[in-house]
């Protein structure tokens, strides 16, 4: 799993992204099987909410289930939840 801009991270790619800005790659947990969409899954220790406005790159909203290996990025909303702007199947 992969947190960027996590409290006390610093990637020194002095690329001025937003501080709110945030991204986890690894594992879909916490799905509920036939969720609706939008609805929310984990990510190792992230807790990752997507909203209507949420965008899937090579996969669906429905298609991300428990045991797909994902990269969602967003705004971080707390220390550990991000609400997603995009979820990616890798």
């Amino acid at each position: 799993m992969r947190l960027r801009d996590q409290p006390g991270h610093d990637d020194d790619d002095d690329d001025d992204d937003d501080e709110n800005e945030a991204e986890v790659k690894g594992t879909v947990a916490g799905a509920v099987v036939g969720h609706a969409c939008p609805f929310t899954f984990t990510v190792g220790t992230t807790t990752v909410i997507t909203t209507e406005g949420t965008t899937f790159k090579d996969t669906t909203c429905a298609k991300v289930v428990n045991g797909v290996t994902v990269e969602a990025k967003g705004t971080r909303t707390g220390p550990t939840t991000i609400t997603a702007t995009r979820v990616e199947k890798k």
